[in-house]
């Protein structure tokens, strides 16, 4: 997503207003690969390039992270808006449109870094044994084979969470940039009720939308779990 430098979080679709779009772009986002190894032409961007085992998980929930932390800083900012009474201050209101726009422009850098990583994801457990072959760590080895099921169930978990997150996202982004658009043409709009329920409705999408992240990541934290060496009793 990139109008600007990544800001702080998550996010969303360059053009929102297109049917199906942003369902189909979240889901992208959220369907990065999971694969324990994979391969790649070595680029800057970490998601094509040939990643160490496990890294794909890693780095995949470092874009959930940063995507819960996008949705955090746009709610507060919009609680700011909320606070206000009558009509909201300029600076609020430059305040919480740049916020929009960054949530609106990260959500296409995390697009591009996952676009690349997405045809490995299903593809990895339909050729499991091969990929496997792959893995030189003997106990990472014996560790995923051992949590096949497993892993394939948060896999799945993962994927029906991207899409409810982008049955979510679209309608979210929608009402946020109709604020925005509300609030540059008519600050003092604030004191409509109208305009109170949008703001409500709004945050709660947003709440949400951050419920059903914090699902993924959680699904992503069982399959890094699996992953792991046991931890070595301690010897007297």
């Amino acid at each position: 997503m990139q109008p600007r430098p990544a800001g702080p979080g998550p996010r969303l679709d360059k053009n929102p207003a297109r049917p199906g779009v942003s369902r189909r772009r979240w889901a992208v986002l959220l369907l990065a690969a999971l694969a324990l190894t994979s391969t790649g032409c070595a680029t800057r961007d970490p998601s094509s390039r040939k990643l160490k085992p496990g890294e794909g998980i890693t780095l995949y929930r470092q874009l959930v992270h940063e995507s819960l932390r996008s949705i955090e800083t746009t709610l507060s900012a919009l609680d700011q808006v909320g606070a206000s009474t009558d009509r909201c201050p300029p600076r609020l209101v430059r305040a919480f449109s740049r916020q929009v726009q960054e949530l609106q422009a990260e959500s296409i850098r995390v697009r591009s870094r996952s676009q690349a990583m997405m045809a490995r994801g299903e593809a990895y457990f339909q050729h499991w044994h091969e990929n496997l072959a792959t893995v030189k760590d003997p106990g990472l080895r014996e560790r995923a084979e051992q949590h096949r099921p497993q892993l394939q169930e948060c896999f799945g978990k993962v994927k029906l969470g991207s899409q409810k997150a982008g049955e979510i996202f679209r309608p979210f982004l929608g009402s946020l940039r109709k604020l925005q658009n509300l609030l540059e043409n008519d600050a003092g709009s604030l004191a409509l009720e109208s305009t109170r329920d949008s703001i409500r409705g709004t945050k709660e999408q947003g709440i949400q939308l951050q419920r059903a992240l914090t699902d993924i990541r959680g699904e992503l934290d069982a399959m890094t779990a699996m992953l792991k060496p046991a931890r070595k009793s301690a010897t007297h």
